[in-house]
């Protein structure tokens, strides 16, 4: 009877410690959870860092929770919460031995010889007898860490609870980690935008410029075709025949209608030297080489008469070389025909020729 009575306390012992460990765990979520709950719309690396350091030390009992930025063996403070005192900002200071130092590069430490610990909080007679240290590393915190402080020498609560404790601080670590990148890429994003904006604006102004310059250069375009449209008039209203030609290829750029006429088709397109002259080689007497000098300007204009071998008309040409619409340098004639000037010519010479033969035979006659 006595053995299973025994037997039955130790079941109930087991139990409890289980109840007690699930009661444990059961706690652990939610202090997991509330935290997460309160970090989540927070906006300030220091409001981060109050909110887990106050619920773990209302939840949890325990008196003093900080962290801060390891300088060396020095500790510099980012945020603390005291059981203790009413105002959460007091000067204290904390530094470690190069021993805990190194420890600390393998993980999360308890430690209760505080021989290594330099800890003092000016205007309160705190004093720690354990502490756990958490270290923690962030975007902007390269060498973080919590701090975990009991001033109960009978109690070792830190050992079982440096689990949770860990993942407490990796919870912060990871929304400040979050809330570190959000800022970066908001930042990021207002470059862009400003960017875009300046990008947008330069676009607006060269799009501005682009569409003055088309403007431009349509109104010159269509001057430039009235103009030529202008010359072209004159030039076909002209009692003389005009063209002009390629200096190197002796192709026919343009011909008047007087010229068109006289020749009975359109010229242009043709080569020179076969539409007006009937040769299959460039004429030996054409002019094209005393047009220009020897850098290729323009020299000056050269007259001369002839008759046309093809619709054998009199002209008197006058040729000279001249900057085209395309900048290169062309032939430009002028040509009148003279052709009745030249037959009046001959018939008063025929005709002076018979009177003085008239005369020299009177004069034999008597």
């Amino acid at each position: 009877m006595d053995d299973r009575l025994k037997q039955l306390e130790q079941k109930i012992r087991i139990l409890e410690e289980e109840n007690s460990q699930l009661a444990e765990r059961a706690e652990d979520s939610l202090l997991l959870g509330l935290i997460s709950d309160n970090i989540q719309e927070l906006s300030s690396t220091r409001e981060i860092f109050a909110i887990v350091l106050e619920k773990i030390s209302i939840l949890k009992g325990i008196p003093l929770c900080a962290c801060g930025q390891l300088k060396g063996s020095e500790l510099v403070p980012i945020s603390m919460y005291t059981a203790f005192a009413n105002e959460q900002h007091l000067d204290w200071c904390l530094s470690l031995d190069h021993s805990l130092l190194n420890q600390l590069e393998n993980g999360p430490l308890v430690v209760q010889d505080l021989e290594a610990v330099t800890c003092q909080l000016t205007g309160h007679g705190f004093a720690p007898t354990t502490i756990a240290l958490i270290p923690f590393a962030t975007q902007s915190i390269q060498q973080g860490l919590f701090i975990f402080c009991d001033d109960n020498p009978d109690s070792n609560r830190f050992q079982p609870q440096l689990m949770l404790l860990n993942h407490v601080v990796e919870m912060a670590a990871a929304k400040h980690d979050n809330l570190h990148l959000l800022k970066a890429l908001q930042q990021a994003n207002r470059e862009l935008e400003r960017r875009v904006r300046q990008r947008t604006a330069q676009l607006q102004k060269a799009n501005t410029e682009l569409t003055r310059e088309i403007a431009e250069k349509n109104s010159s375009e269509a001057a430039l075709r009235e103009s030529r449209q202008t010359l072209l008039n004159v030039l076909n209203s002209i009692d003389a025949t005009v063209y002009v030609s390629d200096m190197q290829t002796n192709t026919i750029l343009f011909s008047n209608q007087c010229m068109n006429e006289a020749f009975g088709r359109e010229l242009q397109g043709e080569i020179c030297h076969q539409a007006l002259r009937g040769e299959t080689a460039p004429c030996e007497q054409c002019t094209n080489p005393s047009l220009v000098d020897a850098e290729g300007s323009p020299t000056g204009g050269i007259t001369w008469e002839g008759i046309n071998p093809v619709n054998k008309r009199w002209y008197v040409n006058h040729d000279r070389a001249i900057k085209w619409s395309d900048n290169r340098l062309v032939r430009l004639q002028i040509a009148t025909d003279i052709t009745d000037i030249k037959q009046m010519e001959s018939q008063l010479h025929q005709s002076q020729k018979f009177k003085a033969i008239g005369t020299l035979a009177g004069g034999i006659a008597h």
